[in-house]
């Protein structure tokens, strides 16, 4: 009965097969082939006849040459496991049936001359040896079913031949016993089998998880070192674009080319405020951003995001409300006030608006901060897409990246809270960060 399963093919069945074919039980074995036949000599030696002795004898000694030339041929080959799967364990599986052989011999040579006693011995010897070989050789299972067969049979045999009164009542009790052996020889292999694939998918998983965390990691350094690149291939002549935008600012101009240089400097303040944001998410997927909590007040990061983007507003024409908070928490300031940031300029721009509100609730040790927008509103179907990578909404213009309020829900995970949209909000849209046990 082969090894083999629908899961694993290949190597992975070969170390099946290894796994559950020790070499050193193989040897072990055959070693035990040799201590029972000299065991049966020495115990019958004396009680046999001459002429049976020297047949079964000589049965026994091809039986052990064979087993003691295996023996030594093995230990000084070496072999590699593909050697001793394709090659020693064919030899072994035969090497059974040889001491099988020997052991019907002395059934029928030796067993009839001994005393009661020692046929009492040789009958528990029988009997055990059915089990001793599914404990020592689980894999060799059909080997061990006609061990089972032939010795018990052979016995049977033997005690009719001499007229045994016992003989129906034991013969009986072999097939009950035999049928037993048998039965329970193939659930202990299945048994078997099941623990050695198991363990074999267990160490291929591994070995899968182990190569996709090097992948990983070897992923991440590789997105670390051109986020690195990128800030300061992007950021210096950015930066350098924009020093020369505010000197040019700084000089008398005409109508137009003062408006020129005007919107000049707007067009480099908003791509550094892309490339700021794109790099920024970059190191949020790439598990870069570690947080770091402080206490502060609540209403901080509201003033802060709002005089940052109250100019954008303005030039739209939409006015930012605010409720002011005395509520302190502990957070990641830097993460809250981007994450509350990119709410608020992402309702100034895609809203189609004419206010926004932020404010606060505090429930217990828990907060939720609210970004309300008066625009045109999300979509139901696009509430919870929204938040995926690269995934823009449908009244947002063409250009961005997509990644706003991905940033925003990374960062949200990051401090161990969460963002979502009020879908019980009908005029325009509401955008709710909660953050669980940060009040101090």
């Amino acid at each position: 009965m082969p090894v083999t399963s629908d899961r694993i093919s290949g190597e992975a069945a070969d170390a099946v097969h290894y796994a559950m074919y020790d070499p050193k039980v193989m040897v072990s074995g055959q070693l035990m082939y040799l201590a029972a036949t000299l065991a049966i000599y020495f115990y019958f030696k004396d009680v046999t006849p001459k002429q049976s002795l020297e047949i079964w004898m000589i049965i026994a000694a091809v039986g052990l040459s064979a087993s003691l030339l295996f023996c030594t041929a093995f230990f000084l080959r070496k072999p590699d496991q593909q050697e001793t799967l394709r090659f020693w364990r064919v030899i072994d599986k035969r090497l059974t049936h040889v001491f099988d052989i020997i052991a019907v011999s002395s059934i029928f040579l030796l067993f009839q001359h001994g005393s009661e006693g020692q046929r009492m011995v040789a009958l528990a010897f029988c009997v055990g040896y059915g089990p001793m070989q599914l404990v020592v050789d689980p894999e060799n299972l059909w080997a061990n079913r006609i061990s089972v067969v032939t010795i018990l049979s052979a016995f049977s045999i033997q005690l009719f031949r001499m007229g045994h009164d016992s003989a129906v009542v034991l013969t009986v009790l072999f097939i009950l016993y035999a049928g037993s052996l048998l039965y329970a020889a193939g659930m202990f292999y299945k048994s078997y089998v099941g623990t050695v694939l198991k363990k074999i998918e267990s160490e291929i998983s591994a070995k899968k998880i182990g190569a996709a965390l090097t992948e990983a990691a070897a992923s991440r350094d590789a997105k670390t070192r051109f986020i690195a690149s990128a800030s300061h291939d992007l950021g210096h002549p950015l930066q350098a674009a924009s020093l020369f935008a505010n000197m040019l600012a700084h000089k008398e101009y005409s109508g137009n080319t003062k408006e020129t240089v005007g919107l000049l400097k707007t067009a480099i303040h908003e791509a550094q405020a892309q490339v700021a944001h794109m790099l920024h998410y970059l190191r949020l997927e790439s598990d870069a951003v570690q947080a770091s909590n402080t206490i502060f007040l609540l209403d901080d990061v509201i003033a802060s995001v709002t005089l940052q983007y109250g100019p954008d507003a303005a030039t739209r024409n939409i006015a930012i409300h605010t409720v002011k908070s005395t509520v302190r928490i502990n957070t990641d300031y830097q993460l809250l006030t981007r994450a509350v940031g990119n709410l608020l300029i992402n309702a100034i721009v895609h809203s189609r608006g004419s206010k926004v509100l932020l404010g606060c609730r505090r429930k217990g040790k828990n907060i939720t901060l609210w970004v309300i927008d008066n625009g045109v509103g999300i979509p139901l179907s696009m509430q919870s897409a929204v938040f995926e990578d690269f995934v823009q909404g449908e009244n947002q213009p063409h250009g961005g990246f997509g990644i706003g309020l991905a940033s925003v829900r990374r960062t949200m995970a990051l401090l161990g809270g969460s963002v979502e949209i009020n879908s019980g909000w009908t005029h325009g849209s509401a955008f709710v960060l909660t953050l669980t046990g940060v009040v101090h």
